[in-house]
């Protein structure tokens, strides 16, 4: 059951292999990360300091405060950890495949 309602808060998402440090992800639905609203669509993700910079197919970028948080193990996908909250969505963590670290919103 754990693991059903885990799957069900994950919406899996795609690696680039561009960069080491520029991921992308999809988001099926449109999710707030701290003050920053991001429609549903593709985005190349960017670890810059204590921020993550996201950018769209439209080349807008957004920028929001993010942690890295050391995992076990390394993630074998990259998934996107969100929960739903009164009046939307809110984006708590991205785990990346490959990387010992997770990124936290």
């Amino acid at each position: 059951m754990k693991n059903t309602l885990f799957a069900a808060a994950l919406v899996f998402v795609s690696v680039c292999a561009a960069s080491a440090k520029q991921y992308t992800i999809t988001l099926v639905k449109p999710v707030e990360v701290g003050s920053v609203k991001l429609a549903a669509g593709e985005y190349k993700v960017k670890l810059d300091g204590a921020n993550a910079i996201f950018t769209d197919r439209k080349k807008q970028t957004f920028t929001a405060p993010a942690k890295t948080e050391k995992v076990v193990k390394k993630v074998p996908f990259t998934a996107v950890e969100t929960k739903d909250v009164e009046g939307g969505t809110k984006l708590n963590s991205i785990d990346l495949e490959g990387a010992d670290f997770k990124v936290i919103f």
